[in-house]
């Protein structure tokens, strides 16, 4: 695959799901990070090894673009570009998808609030039958007690 089949066959997948901004966005960035990785002196076959699919990368794109639209956020699809090739949140190469950390981000404290409130609910549900079953156990307790006495009594009466 060359650079220009892997961005053409990106563009069509996202031609028609995602704005004509975004499409433009990743279009170059995937330009701009092909050059920079084939100066880096890296071939085409260990590039597009290592970026995979361009119908999965656009497949991410539109569903992070949707996702952030029904949000209301203005940066769907947008990229970061750092010249500090040491900073470690960019993985080392300067490009910072900060989109997909913070779409990451949601994601977890919104697993994390369900699986609380999952267990909030359970709790609650645990505790009401609980709290049924001690109601319902008094009584049975006194009438256990009172067919107990009234056994023994009758037992008793009859030697």
């Amino acid at each position: 695959m060359t650079q220009i089949e892997f961005v053409t066959e990106l563009e069509q997948a996202l031609r028609g799901n995602v704005e004509e901004r975004i499409i433009q966005e990743n279009v170059r960035y995937y330009n701009d990070y092909i050059s920079e990785q084939r100066a880096a002196g890296k071939s085409e076959e260990e590039i597009f090894a290592s970026l995979g699919s361009p119908r999965l990368i656009a497949k991410t794109i539109i569903d992070t673009s949707g996702e952030a639209s029904t949000q209301g956020n203005s940066r769907a699809g947008s990229y970061n570009y750092s010249t500090d090739s040491d900073d470690s949140s960019t993985g080392g190469d300067g490009w910072s998808f900060s989109w997909m950390k913070e779409t990451a981000s949601k994601n977890w404290v919104t697993k994390t609030i369900a699986i609380l409130a999952i267990v909030a609910v359970v709790f609650l549900v645990l505790s009401i039958i609980f709290k049924l079953v001690a109601i319902l156990f008094k009584p049975a307790v006194v009438v256990l007690a009172v067919a107990a006495v009234y056994y023994l009594v009758k037992n008793s009466s009859n030697k």
